[in-house]
């Protein structure tokens, strides 16, 4: 019999599976996308690539979420909304996002386009190349960002 050890093995088979620690190739354990690597996000609590992310763009940290100080590092912008919080706002490096954006819930933040790797504005444009969906109570303030 052979196990895989995942998210639900993990936990329980820890002792009899070695490698359960990074799940066996599977990424490492995670509770939250920031336990995770910039193009990975965490489901089921385990880190898995994300489809979305442009790693051309400052090595795959092209966005971060600011609470008033650089919090997290993201590769997309899905994963940046999908882990921020009400009045958060999401810095985008000056580029080309090639994803679908969907924004729902009850979260309020802006997603500011125009920056550098360092996030420092460039005065430039980010660009989403995709469709972006605003939905449920959800409210998004844009700056520097064009959606084509």
């Amino acid at each position: 019999m052979t196990f895989r050890c995942g998210p639900a093995l993990a936990g329980i088979f820890a002792i009899a599976l070695s490698g359960c620690g990074d799940t066996n190739g599977l990424g490492p354990m995670c509770s939250s996308n920031a336990g995770c690597d910039p193009c990975e996000r965490c489901v089921e609590r385990v880190c898995v690539p994300d489809e979305h992310c442009n790693r051309d763009l400052c090595g795959g940290m092209s966005v971060w979420i600011s609470s008033g100080a650089k919090d997290a590092t993201f590769g997309s912008l899905q994963s940046a909304y999908g882990a921020a919080k009400n009045d958060d706002e999401l810095h985008a490096v000056d580029g080309n996002f090639n994803e679908d954006l969907t924004c729902d819930g009850s979260t309020a933040v802006t997603i500011s386009g125009g920056y550098d790797c360092d996030f420092k504005p460039t005065g430039g444009l980010t660009t989403i190349r995709g469709s972006m969906t605003i939905g449920g109570q959800a409210t998004v303030t844009l700056d520097h960002l064009a959606i084509e």
